[in-house]
């Protein structure tokens, strides 16, 4: 795994202007995609059919809240106080990812029952409060921050997998978000030759940033085929009593 302090050029009061563009992109684009899928499915009469809304109504507010910290620390990642952002961004988007585990165990698996649910969330629970322990008391380790946040994503990209192994007409969706995810990744672990950004600004980190945008709308075309074949699939058996 490649680490390295890139230099990039500050324009206006951005210390790291694609950063900041990439992340606000992103941020924009969840928020849109939740209003997508309030408009096309929430607002559904047989919404209620489908029990888990609350998942990807959390998953847009981690997300949103995570670029908001990411665009605080990439505009000002040099100032006096940088590292209160930086570990508002580094603890956000683990906690996003835990919760995105936490959200993918719920649903593959139906767990349905409060205290179940509840029962499922406490190792995450656990494992993030030593994380954010050990990052703020031990050793505030990028190195690490980074592996263990491959290794939280490479477990959603099983749970996910395996969904998809069973017939869903509409899994095509969930595949091609881990497709790009894989594509991109590397933009995330390496950096560019002699460690020089594109024009000064686009380094491997930023980019990585604007390849996420594509897989919000990709894995929102997934979620909502979720709550629509769960919803048409209930509403035909209950028609048989």
């Amino acid at each position: 795994m490649v680490l390295l302090q890139v230099s990039v050029e500050r324009w206006w009061i951005f210390d790291e202007p694609a950063s900041v563009f990439f992340s606000a992109l992103d941020l924009f684009g969840h928020a849109f995609v939740f209003n997508w899928y309030r408009n096309t499915v929430l607002n559904n009469s047989r919404a209620k059919i489908y029990p888990y809304h609350w998942l990807w109504i959390l998953y847009s507010v981690f997300w949103t809240t995570e670029y908001f910290f990411s665009c605080l620390f990439h505009s000002q990642s040099n100032l006096y106080n940088s590292k209160t952002f930086e570990s508002l961004d580094y603890f956000g988007v683990t906690a996003t990812l835990m919760f995105m585990n936490y959200a993918a165990i719920i649903r593959i698996f139906e767990v349905r029952g409060k205290v179940s649910q509840l029962l499922v969330g406490l190792p995450f629970l656990l494992m993030y409060s030593y994380y954010v322990h050990s990052m703020c008391f031990v050793l505030f380790d990028y190195g690490w921050h980074v592996k263990l946040n491959i290794y939280f994503g490479i477990l959603h990209t099983v749970l996910w997998s395996y969904f998809c192994l069973h017939y869903k007409p509409y899994k095509k969706w969930c595949l091609i978000t881990i497709l790009l995810l894989g594509m991109a990744l590397p933009l995330e672990i390496f950096d560019f030759p002699d460690n020089k950004p594109l024009l000064g600004v686009f380094d491997s980190h930023s980019l990585w940033h604007g390849s996420g945008f594509p897989m919000i709308f990709t894995w929102h075309y997934f979620l909502i085929g979720d709550a629509r074949f769960y919803i048409q699939k209930n509403k035909k058996s209950k028609r048989k009593y």
